[in-house]
């Protein structure tokens, strides 16, 4: 499908559609780049997962701590969090639950309505139609090509001086967006690539209303949003919107200054359209955002925040955005970079478009401003995208990830600056400008190179010298930095791997690095050249295509991963997951940590085992189970087992070098692990016959929640909550207390209690009681949970803090706890409302359309 775009702007510059069909030979390049980088796993059987990982910093996979590779820069996202995330969804919706609870982690966790590993990503479709974890690649590349499709499309309907932009060069910068830097090093979370990969359809249709004010391109754009949206984090999202109103109120001033309107009221009128088309994209995707509301509102914790980088260390980390020109001056990945020594994260510093497109687009940037009033909002982009997590205390929300608007802005200005030097006169841009800026290129390249020939003088004089030293560093900064990632052996054994990629006669790619620009600056020399032929011109460009197509390919296949799974098989079975699996009962373990060692089973990676924990990683979730269960250190507290006990932890597993001593521990299993049994350990459900209120409410929450504070005092200073009595926030539905003398007497009333089943949306209990009395369930309480005793709907009470309880009558019973959360029935229906409301919007001409002078 192919669009056409329509903007009017000042000084003879016209986007207008031309009676021209696209030279679609050079869009199937994009598909073609993306096999070639992925030929190893397409064709040859290679994982993106770093999957060896497990063999290097995961207890049990990895028995011998000296055993390191340092291939992987990936710390643990991908192998723990992202892919068993992805193999769960999957589950899920081929069972029909699009509104999925997770019990795995956290004694439950709304696994539906987290963004952070894109639930209702509409490319997920793709995870049913093969199996894992092909179908998990497929899905990357499908994005890769959307992208890049997608921004052919938009750069498809810019022409410059009555020529549509050159298809070579479409396609040189389509590619340029479609493997950015940022894209490939966020690609296992897919956050960034989920929503931009839909963005330039999404810029298209907003353009393309304002030029011709038809809604039905309004609603298109907000239909585009809405998919960035459903593939995005809240975070992501956010900078998505960003975008859009920097471009629409940018070219609604630019169309206001040819109709005669004032800034103030073309301001108001555009931003009352973005408002318009940003309100439908909610509405369109109101089935994600509402749940998503709710678990905020129901957070204990906030993990995306509290990330300090102050002016101060955005001025410092002014010299790292020479990874934006040639990344591989940072460093390597499969060593260390700058950015990760100056304290950030490895993959802040990235927004890599290739040489040629990064030089077109700076050019563009400081000529076209006042010359081509259109570009003006691309440009704003490239200067927000990069000064905002600078110079803003936004840092901390947004990362470096708001560094994608700015490659959005570099790509659009780019694609015009090449076709303007190209195919152009010099109007634009004039033959002493592009002289002047290749001759800074050169100059630059020049002390590049003679810098890392006198880096190379001195790190052959003092190599050992250096590399104490950098040993040292990263001894002791270890345990305070990005640095304190991985084992020690692991991040020691990437020192020499970092040095080496400086050492030009053991890292020829990094001559090639610097080789491939200066190759490219040689070319555009005569660019300019009156007696140059159409045919020497185009293979200028096919030369400037391969050479990026060159740089990105090579930069990405230095991130991904491409794995040999027969080498490094996916969660392989060992003693220790087939020692917990053997258990028949139904149990919780703790995962312990400790910083002299590798990390030991990671709580989300567990669920591929089947194994539940008490714990796990999420950046939103809410209060739970695991506050009054945590990781143990000698000397043990006894009441940390019981607390521990009573949510059902019934093993603790630890590496060989945190040994644990407490008489209710007992080693049940030892090899990769240590495997202890608690004794305090209790059923998943207990019924209970008395009760205490404990109703302090937690301060500073928008809707009440019980207060933290309380809750574990009462859990620490009480004997009574080892299941004998109910902690109740509410005062409860029935009044049971079972006493003698004031003291409980539950042991002498006989329960049984027996799960039938145990789903993710979907639990049912027989229970047998002599009494009337509370069923205690050890599952986190959440909204949207439903309880039914003997077919009849009773309210859940909130028991022990954060567990599930309901009443039971004396005799047999069979109770029945079901996920079905309101808001997402409600914002299924809403966003249903949206699509028909937006068929009734665009159907009401009945056919009929507004003529446009420019058409036929």
């Amino acid at each position: 499908m192919f669009f056409e775009l329509e903007i009017f702007t000042h000084n003879n510059y016209l986007i207008y559609p031309l009676n021209m069909r696209p030279n679609w030979l050079y869009s199937l390049l994009l598909p073609l780049v993306l096999c070639i980088l992925f030929a190893p796993v397409i064709f040859g059987g290679k994982t993106l997962i770093p999957a060896d990982q497990l063999n290097t910093m995961f207890l049990p996979y990895s028995e011998k701590h000296d055993s390191v590779d340092v291939y992987n820069h990936f710390l643990t996202d991908a192998i723990a969090q992202v892919y068993p995330y992805k193999v769960r969804l999957r589950d899920a919706w081929l069972r029909g639950e699009f509104a999925s609870w997770n019990p795995s982690m956290y004694g439950g966790h709304p696994h539906y309505a987290s963004t952070s590993f894109t639930p209702f990503d509409a490319t997920n479709v793709i995870l049913l139609f093969g199996e894992m974890p092909t179908a998990y690649h497929w899905q990357m590349l499908v994005k890769l090509c959307i992208a890049g499709i997608a921004m052919w499309s938009f750069l498809g309907w810019f022409v410059v001086n009555g020529v549509r932009i050159h298809a070579a060069l479409r396609a040189l910068f389509a590619m340029a967006y479609m493997l950015n830097s940022l894209f490939i090093t966020t690609l296992q979370h897919q956050w960034v690539l989920g929503v931009f990969c839909w963005m330039p359809l999404c810029v298209l249709f907003l353009l393309k209303f304002f030029a011709e004010k038809r809604i039905l391109f309004a609603c298109l754009s907000s239909l585009f949003l809405a998919l960035g949206f459903l593939g995005g984090s809240l975070q992501t999202n956010a900078i998505a919107v960003l975008l859009l109103v920097i471009v629409g109120v940018s070219a609604g001033l630019t169309n206001a200054s040819g109709t005669g309107q004032t800034k103030l009221t073309a301001t108001l009128s555009s931003g009352a359209m973005l408002l318009g088309i940003g309100v439908l994209a909610f509405a369109l995707t109101a089935f994600m955002w509402l749940p998503s509301l709710e678990l905020f509102l129901y957070n204990f914790n906030v993990r995306a925040g509290g990330k300090p980088f102050s002016i101060v260390n955005g001025v410092k980390s002014i010299p790292l955005l020479v990874t934006f020109i040639i990344p591989q001056l940072l460093g390597t990945v499969r060593g260390f970079d700058l950015a990760k020594i100056a304290q950030a994260d490895m993959n802040d510093f990235t927004a890599y478009i290739g040489f040629v497109p990064f030089w077109f687009a700076a050019l563009g940037m400081l000529t076209l401003w006042r010359k081509m009033p259109a570009m003006r909002g691309f440009i704003l982009l490239c200067g927000i995208g990069v000064l905002m997590p600078l110079f803003t205390p936004l840092y901390k929300f947004l990362y470096h990830r708001s560094f994608i608007i700015y490659v959005f802005g570099m790509t659009v200005i780019g694609a015009v600056a090449a076709q303007e030097i190209f195919f152009g006169k010099g109007e634009w841009i004039t033959t002493e400008q592009v002289k002047r800026a290749l001759r800074l290129a050169f100059i630059g390249l020049g002390i590049v190179t003679i810098g890392l020939v006198l880096g190379n003088f001195v790190l052959w004089w003092k190599y050992d010298v250096i590399l104490q030293k950098l040993r040292a560093f990263v001894e002791n900064s270890g345990s305070s930095s990005q640095l304190a990632g991985g084992s020690r052996t692991w991040m020691m054994a990437r020192v020499d791997t970092f040095l080496a990629h400086y050492t030009l006669w053991r890292s020829p790619a990094l001559l090639l690095a610097l080789a491939i620009p200066l190759r490219a600056l040689f070319s555009l020399t005569k660019v300019r050249d009156a007696e140059r032929t159409p045919s020497q011109t185009t293979r200028t460009m096919a030369l400037l295509l391969a050479l990026t197509a060159l740089q990105l390919v090579l930069f990405a296949h230095s991130w991904l991963p491409m794995i040999d799974t027969t080498k490094y098989p996916l969660y392989p079975p060992t003693q220790t997951t087939e020692y917990l699996r053997s258990d028949s009962t139904m149990f919780r373990f703790i995962p312990l940590f400790d910083a002299a060692s590798q990390r030991v089973m990671q709580p989300n990676m567990n669920d591929m085992h089947g194994l539940t924990t008490s714990e796990g990683y999420e950046s939103v979730f809410p209060t739970n189970i695991s506050r009054i269960s945590s990781a143990i250190f000698n000397p043990i507290p006894t009441h940390a087992l019981e607390l521990a006990g009573l949510i059902n932890v019934k093993y603790y597993v630890s590496s060989a070098k945190n040994r644990l001593q407490h008489p209710a521990l007992t080693l049940v299993d030892s090899g990769a692990t240590l495997i202890y049994q608690n004794a305090y350990w209790k059923p998943r459900a207990h019924v209970s016959y008395s009760y205490k209120l404990v109703q302090a409410n937690e301060k500073g929450k928008i809707i009440q929640q019980p207060s933290d504070s309380a809750y574990l005092a009462a859990y620490y200073d009480d004997t009574t909550f080892t299941g004998k009595t109910t902690l109740f926030w509410r005062k409860p539905t029935v009044a049971i207390q079972r006493t003698d003398n004031q003291q409980p007497v539950t042991a002498a009333i006989p329960y049984s209690v027996r799960f039938l089943n145990y789903e993710n949306n979907r639990v049912r209990i027989e229970v047998e009681s002599g009494e009337q009395g509370y069923l205690v369930l050890a599952d986190t309480y959440y909204p949207g949970w439903r309880a039914f005793v003997n077919g009849e709907e009773q309210a859940i009470m909130r028991a022990n803090y954060m567990m599930r309880s309901v009443v039971v009558p004396k005799g047999k019973s069979t109770v029945e706890f079901r996920f079905e959360p309101p808001l997402f029935r409600f914002g299924l229906w809403a966003s249903v409302g949206a699509v028909l409301l937006c068929a009734i919007v665009v159907l009401i001409p009945f056919g009929r359309r507004t003529s446009s002078p420019f058409e036929g």
